[in-house]
């Protein structure tokens, strides 16, 4: 299904795409951040460089790129459908949100659901109610499935959006979407200026609830600011008019230079958890999408797939690859014939799992509640050797 032209944001009609597939390309680039971040004590005992060792501890900030994208899709299929606060729309809405989300979620999290249910049950009730990352003890919030903290901060995202779309609808103005973008991105860098100032408080561990970690990186409400950021980036896009210039096209390469420079210099953790990398995030997702619009996208089916099935590769690739079967591995291999295994594996399951459960699970979750997809299925030229 193509939608060559989508009604945007308000009411105006413009010539974008309705579905982004270099953002759900791109999306298996940050999952691969992710996986990378998740180092384990063999690989890390490998690593010789410094630069190197922290452009893998730093992976961790691809979770910013999804806030950000999280915060672009919903506006591109959803800012101008909340004019009014009726519980039928909100329903409708909260109910999509769970269809994408929760039985992967389910599937990769029921061992550790029942071993705390049959156990002590630290943590359960958390866990099961999406609110892990809101609690300062760290043994909540990455507590059972630990990477299952970010959906935490996506159920936050999804909770406040209605309220959202229907107070940007009445602050609508040329100036609106720059706005958004400014808020999004001062709301991480006044946190990280924060504890950049108070250094004291920057260097406590993070199983400390005054912690830049919790602050800075679990609390949702300091997250939102992606989430705004990726709102007011499609709000920006919807109203561009002008043909893309050649020299913009540095700017994506720029972007990723300068996430890599950030990645391989600044410390891991302290005040720049989130800061600067949120600002080359933002210009990326800018551009991938900007580009898309003029014509420039991906078509390749088997990397699409690829950008679908990373929510998957997310949810799995921590506990039951990096931390189960890659150790398992390194008895019978090598250390790099190990990390290849491992990352093929992770990847194929993911791909089975997007396939077998999460796309299945979802659309039969859509038919029970009687609500439909807001975005059509990724564009794919045939005609393109995938």
């Amino acid at each position: 299904m193509t939608l060559p032209y989508h009604r945007a944001w308000n009411g105006r009609v413009t010539s974008m795409a309705a579905r982004f597939n270099n953002l759900t390309v791109a999306r298996f680039a940050a999952a691969l951040m992710v996986y990378m971040s998740h180092i384990q004590p063999p690989e890390s005992a490998a690593i010789t460089s410094d630069a190197v060792r922290r452009f893998v501890g730093n992976g961790y900030v691809g979770v910013s790129f999804f806030f950000i994208v999280s915060g672009f899709v919903l506006a591109a299929s959803n800012l101008g459908k909340f004019d009014t606060i009726n519980v039928r729309g909100v329903a409708s809405f909260y109910w999509k949100r769970a269809a994408r989300i929760v039985p992967l979620w389910l599937v990769a999290s029921s061992p550790f659901i029942w071993k705390a249910a049959t156990t002590d049950g630290h943590g359960l009730w958390q866990f099961l109610t999406f609110s892990q990352a809101w609690d300062p003890d760290l043994s909540v919030a990455f507590g059972l499935l630990a990477v299952a903290w970010s959906l935490s901060v996506e159920m936050f995202f999804y909770l406040v959006f209605p309220f959202l779309a229907f107070a940007i609808k009445r602050l609508d103005g040329a100036w609106a979407p720059a706005c958004l973008i400014a808020l999004g991105l001062l709301i991480p860098t006044a946190g990280a200026v924060f504890f950049a100032i108070r250094s004291d408080l920057a260097h406590l561990p993070i199983t400390d609830a005054g912690s830049p970690h919790y602050w800075l990186y679990r609390f949702p409400p300091m997250r939102l600011g992606e989430f705004l950021t990726g709102i007011g980036l499609y709000m920006a896009l919807a109203r561009t008019r002008e043909t893309m210039r050649p020299a913009r096209h540095s700017l994506g390469l720029m972007a990723v230079a300068g996430l890599t420079v950030t990645m391989a210099t600044i410390p891991t953790g302290g005040a720049w958890l989130v800061v600067p990398a949120v600002f080359f995030f933002a210009l990326i997702v800018w551009y991938l999408a900007r580009i898309e619009t003029a014509g420039i996208k991906c078509t390749s089916s088997a990397l699409i797939m690829l950008g679908e099935a990373s929510f998957a590769l997310y949810l799995v690739h921590h506990f039951y690859f990096k931390k189960k079967l890659f150790i398992s591995l390194l008895g019978d291999m090598d250390l790099h014939s190990a990390q290849v295994a491992t990352l093929m594996l992770a990847i194929a399951s993911s791909v089975g799992l997007h396939l077998l459960v999460e796309a299945p699970a979802r659309e039969w979750l859509l038919r029970l509640g009687k609500v439909r997809s807001t975005m059509p299925a990724p564009v794919v030229d045939e005609t393109v050797p995938a």
